[in-house]
C-alpha cells in the first residue's frame, strides 16, 4: 500500500532559521531606537522652537506675565525629552531663530539625557540658548553631616534649626569644574536670613556676595572676603536640606535634593 511522505523540517534547519530571525531583530533594534531617539529629538527642538515663539513675542510687547522675567530677561525653561547626550541631528535642523551651535556665545552646551534648554533674551545679550542638564556638586556636606562654620562651631542641620539665628557655614563648591568658596545659609521660619531670601527669590538673578543682601545682614569675618559667591537653604520636616538656591555672579542653580544635583533657574 501507498503512503504519503510527511517530510517535516529538521533541526538543522529550524537552527538556521532562528539564527537569521536573530540577527535580523539584532540589526533592527539599534536602527529602531536611533529613529526614536531622533524622533525625541525633534519634539525637543520644536519644543525649543515653540519657547522661542513665546520669548521673543512678550520680549516685543514687552509682556512680563506670559513668560518668566527678571532684570531685564524674557525665559522660558524647556524639558528635554532625549534619553541620549549630545545631538543625533545635524545641518539645517539645528538653527532656531538663527542661532546655530556655532554661535558659541548665544547655542551654549549641548543637551544631556532628560535636562533642559533655557531660552532667553535680553536687549544687550540677545536671544540665548542655555543647554544644560543636572550639574554635579562635589565637596558638599551630606544632610545629617556634621558641619563647621568660620567660628570653628559644629553642626548639623538638626542645630541649624535649633538656634534660628545667624546660622552659615562657608566651603567650597565646584560646580561646572569651577570651585567656588560659598558661604551657605539657613534661611528657614525665624531666621536672620528668611527676609533676604525671600526677596532675592522674587528676582533670582546672577550676582556677587558682597552685592546681596546676605552680605550686608551676614557675619563678618576675617574668611568673608575670600567668599565668591552664596548660598542659601531650607529644611523639611525630617531636617534634610531642601530647597537649594546656589548663587554665582554668572548664573543662579537651584536644587530640590539637598544639594547632590543642581538645575539652572
Amino acid at each position: 500500500m501507498w503512503t504519503k511522505n510527511k517530510k517535516g523540517f529538521t533541526l538543522a534547519e529550524l537552527l538556521i532559521v532562528v539564527a537569521i530571525i536573530a540577527v535580523l531583530v539584532a540589526i533592527s533594534i539599534p536602527i529602531f531606537s536611533s529613529q526614536l531617539e531622533k524622533s525625541r529629538e525633534a519634539t525637543d527642538l520644536a519644543n525649543v522652537r515653540g519657547a522661542y515663539a513665546q520669548v521673543m513675542a512678550a520680549a516685543n510687547t514687552e509682556d512680563q506675565a506670559s513668560v518668566k522675567y527678571g532684570n531685564g530677561v524674557y525665559y522660558l525653561i524647556v524639558d528635554l525629552k532625549q534619553k541620549q547626550d549630545g545631538w543625533t541631528t545635524s545641518g539645517s535642523s539645528l538653527n532656531i531663530g538663527g542661532v546655530t551651535p556655532a554661535d558659541k556665545s548665544h547655542w551654549i552646551g549641548s543637551p544631556k539625557a532628560g535636562s533642559q534648554c533655557r531660552v532667553s533674551y535680553r536687549v544687550s545679550d540677545g536671544v540665548k540658548l542655555t543647554w544644560s542638564g543636572d550639574v554635579e556638586i562635589k565637596n558638599l556636606a551630606e544632610p545629617g553631616q556634621l558641619i563647621k562654620d568660620n567660628d570653628g562651631k559644629t553642626f548639623t542641620a538638626e542645630s541649624i534649626k535649633i538656634t534660628k539665628d545667624k546660622a552659615f557655614f562657608t566651603r567650597n563648591i565646584t560646580l561646572n569644574e569651577k570651585t567656588y568658596r560659598t558661604r551657605s545659609f539657613y534661611v528657614g521660619e525665624g531666621s536672620v536670613f528668611q527676609k533676604d531670601a525671600e526677596n532675592f527669590d522674587k528676582n533670582p538673578v546672577p550676582t556677587t556676595f558682597k552685592d546681596s543682601s546676605f552680605y550686608k545682614d551676614s557675619y563678618h569675618d576675617k574668611y568673608t572676603n575670600e567668599v565668591a559667591a552664596f548660598a542659601y537653604f531650607d529644611l523639611d520636616e525630617n531636617n534634610n536640606v531642601k530647597n537649594y538656591t546656589f548663587v554665582t555672579p554668572d548664573a543662579v542653580y537651584y536644587s530640590a535634593d539637598g544639594g547632590k544635583t543642581w538645575t539652572q533657574k
